[in-house]
């Protein structure tokens, strides 16, 4: 198993964004000394209800701080962006973290980003799954022509290459059923969504291998989840300790769409109470422990990305769970 973090870079609307980030890049520090694996960065724009930085340059500096950790986006909105743009993103930070890092990509789920970037429901998929196409061959070749119906690109030659032969791992992110299918025959992983029950993923893990084996494609390069995670003395008090901060997030997630992108079996809208049942990890670290292991079991899954910081939480709270967890449930499983 590995580890890693999720930088929860979404906070309140009264956050000082530089100091908030400045907390960001010391748990960086904190995981890094603690040993853990990997150190993620995710995307959205128009983040109505709190504020988010973008990507690139929060990778790009978090990379400084990470050590040997591998560095990935945790997603980057692929449909959204420009091919070249990518790619040359990627051989620089591949470049940065002497070739340990990783794209993960995704389709993403909310109308204000599509209608920003002037991007119509008919062609949402068609350009994610160009553009993952195109930035994959410019990493790999380094040369392009590509006549698509949403790229068009002629004599591109990528001169920033990459260290990683043939090219930086991709993970591509899944909510619905659709998007698992595609994640298993465009990708070398599915990053497993932190919203869904255990039930629904465990059936879109079913057929996400019957996809791949579909495909003519082996077994995945790695099965990695985002998991919301706090360690506290018992499951019920964990839960009082840090449901405020986790609501918020989920009442803007649920504002967004977030549910509606879940399969139809699985849903959002319901009492924080109910909702951290099979979802989240919350509770003493043998709890987490044993909530690790029963994904690592009927699963597969050999890294997790832990969210630990959610709107308004005190770096203080963040810290003692990323301590609790590299002292008391890390040993037990590297």
């Amino acid at each position: 198993m590995k580890f890693g973090m999720f930088v929860m870079n979404q906070h309140s609307l009264e956050d000082d964004p530089a100091e908030r980030w400045e907390e960001h890049l010391e748990q960086v520090r904190v995981i890094r000394d603690l040993g853990f694996h990997s150190v993620w960065c995710g995307q959205h724009y128009l983040t109505e209800g709190v504020w988010m930085m973008q990507t690139w340059p929060s990778v790009a500096q978090v990379a400084a701080h990470a050590g040997d950790m591998t560095v990935g986006t945790g997603i980057l909105l692929l449909a959204l962006h420009n091919p070249v743009d990518v790619a040359e993103q990627v051989a620089t930070l591949d470049a940065m973290t002497k070739g340990r890092f990783v794209l993960g990509v995704g389709l993403g789920y909310r109308e204000p980003e599509y209608r920003a970037f002037g991007l119509t429901k008919p062609w949402r998929v068609k350009a994610f799954e160009e553009k993952l196409e195109a930035v994959t061959r410019l990493l790999e070749d380094g040369t392009l022509d590509y006549a698509g119906e949403v790229v068009q690109l002629e004599d591109v030659k990528l001169t920033m290459r990459p260290i990683q032969r043939p090219r930086p791992p991709i993970w591509i992110a899944a909510n619905g059923d659709g998007a698992v299918k595609r994640a298993a025959r465009m990708g070398e992983a599915w990053f497993l969504n932190p919203h869904a029950r255990f039930d629904t993923l465990k059936r879109q893990m079913e057929m996400f291998h019957e996809e791949r084996e579909a495909a003519g494609k082996g077994a995945p390069d790695a099965t990695p989840v985002i998991k919301e995670m706090f360690i506290g003395k018992d499951r019920e008090s964990a839960f009082r300790e840090c449901a405020d901060y986790l609501a918020v997030k989920y009442d803007v997630y649920v504002k967004w769409g977030q549910s509606e992108a879940l399969p139809s079996s699985d849903t959002l809208r319901m009492p924080l109470d109910e909702l951290r049942s099979d979802r989240f990890l919350i509770g003493s670290a043998e709890d987490v422990a044993e909530d690790i292991r029963r994904h690592r079991d009927e699963l597969g899954v050999d890294h997790m990305a832990f969210r630990v910081q959610w709107p308004g939480m005190p770096q203080e709270l963040v810290l003692r769970t990323l301590e609790r967890f590299a002292k008391e449930v890390m040993p037990g499983f590297v």
